[in-house]
């Protein structure tokens, strides 16, 4: 005898289970902002590693080959993944992430071949031209992993990606660990980041695998690649920017100058990737948000503001307090450099204001007039390193990089990109917080504590008392800040 049926449940669209499913906005950066900072732990460990067991000369052409492997792996993506989900955010179809699977084989090879060119070309010696081939394998797995991370982008699950990224530094950090106690050549311990790709490579392929379907038209590729050239080579020329310090510091100075330099920059790089994981957080949204939602759209860029400046203020306070004591982890040399971290401080605060402002310009389709912002920087910057590290060696280096941060990163930035996106964001946040930072760093100062523990915890607290009292912490403000941050994070 048949079982009588009960109704039988709708089955919900796949869009509509995408988004139920998704987590909320606060969850998303949330997980992505401590995901993003234990990936900047475990780097951190990596560099005092081969810092303190193979010697500063090693660890500065270590970190020179980390930043070129970096470039070339933007090279390899050339800003596709982000125009792919912005189309995609705002035509809610995932067309552009099946023609940006089929460029991934073509700018990976040639970002890799580029990669190794380059180590040639700059006449660095056969250790540092071996290492280039084994990053090379790095910078193909990048472009390899790029479709899996633009659908985990629009499904609201960035954080498997970081999770991924994470468990392949857990299998870098012992491989390079084994490498420096054998005293193994420096190609090994570039082979061993390369590891860590492979692993968070295959993790991400299985958890979003993507086949692209033979009906999509292949001149949608030049499409791609024309909508994301000005992107890409905006991208390029910020790494350019990043790695000219250290190259000019190569040769104008030495391997050791150069260790000193971006030990100090090490140590406050979490403060940009907390910042880049908070906008990458919030991007399908705002782009799907732009043309759709003016209002709301304004609201979610504050918050993101927001966000990312207090946590780059309370970071940006904690190096400053504690310069010494955070130099003192790559070696007792690295001690009397400590006014290097101090500097870089107030940059890497600057950096966060442009990482949460500079993705404003994609959403709004104004990346080729962006793009001179981007010369300009890269100009300015070699023409200070040029002009002031003969004269004035590494603190000329480091308050040139100050320089060009404030006024064309940061300020120019903001004002660009606030024209592109047609909106006003409120300004007052990041003044206040800079405040509020400025006057935490003098008292430190006056007082004698930016050498240890003491500064260390006393700059942040101090530095967020001043912006409590600066009307930052008010009800109003963080009810704001509340709603949108409950928002859900996927578009699809």
């Amino acid at each position: 005898m048949p079982r009588p049926q009960g109704k039988r449940k709708r089955k919900r669209p796949r869009s509509e289970r995408t988004v139920l499913a998704s987590r909320s906005l606060f969850t998303n950066a949330a997980s992505m902002v401590s995901g993003r900072i234990a990936l900047s732990v475990g780097r951190f460990a990596a560099m005092v590693l081969v810092a303190r067991f193979a010697g500063v000369e090693a660890y500065g052409a270590y970190a020179i080959l980390l930043a070129t492997v970096a470039l070339c792996e933007w090279l390899a993506d050339f800003g596709q993944t982000d125009i792919a989900v912005r189309d995609a955010s705002q035509s809610d179809h995932v067309g552009a992430v099946t023609v940006l699977a089929r460029l991934k084989w073509i700018t990976g090879p040639a970002a890799a071949a580029a990669l190794v060119a380059f180590i040639i070309l700059a006449g660095y010696p056969r250790a540092m031209i071996e290492a280039g081939c084994a990053g090379a394998f790095s910078v193909l797995l990048a472009a390899a992993i790029q479709p899996a991370r633009a659908r985990l982008r629009l499904e609201g699950r960035q954080h498997l990606d970081v999770l991924a990224e994470i468990i392949g530094l857990g299998v870098t950090l012992p491989a390079l660990a084994a490498l420096l106690a054998l005293n193994q050549p420096l190609w090994t311990y570039v082979a061993a980041f390369a590891l860590g790709r492979a692993v968070q490579g295959t993790i991400l392929i299985a958890s979003a695998p993507f086949a692209a379907p033979s009906e999509t038209p292949d001149g949608h590729l030049s499409q791609l690649a024309r909508s994301a050239f000005p992107l890409g080579v905006i991208g390029v020329i910020v790494l350019a920017y990043e790695l000219a310090a250290p190259v000019v510091l190569s040769k104008l100075m030495s391997l050791e100058d150069v260790g000193y330099f971006m030990a100090a920059f090490r140590l406050v790089a979490p403060t940009i990737m907390v910042a880049q994981a908070t906008a990458q957080a919030f991007f399908p949204l705002l782009s799907a948000r732009w043309s759709k939602d003016p209002l709301q759209f304004v609201s979610s860029q504050n918050a993101v503001i927001y966000v990312a400046t207090f946590m780059a203020t309370g970071m940006a306070a904690a190096a400053f307090g504690g310069a010494e004591m955070l130099m003192g982890l790559f070696g007792s040399a690295f001690r009397d450099y400590a006014f290097l971290l101090q500097i870089f401080s107030a940059v890497v605060f600057l950096r966060a204001l442009n990482a949460v402002m500079s993705p404003l310009i994609v959403i709004s389709d104004h990346q080729g007039t962006a793009l001179w912002l981007a010369v300009a920087a890269l100009a300015t910057q070699l023409i200070v390193l040029v002009a002031f590290v003969p004269a004035y060696g590494l603190v000329g280096a480091a308050l040139g990089y100050l320089g060009v941060e404030l006024v064309i990163s940061t300020l120019a930035t903001w004002a660009y990109a606030t024209r592109a996106a047609k909106a006003l964001f409120d300004w007052t946040v990041p003044v206040r917080f800079a405040a509020a930072l400025t006057l935490a760093a003098f008292v430190c100062t006056q007082l004698r504590l930016g050498n240890g523990i003491v500064g260390f915890v006393l700059c942040p607290a101090l530095t967020m008392t001043f912006a409590s009292l600066l009307g930052l912490a008010t009800p109003q403000r963080l009810t704001a800040l509340k709603n949108v941050l409950a928002m859900r994070a996927a578009t699809t």
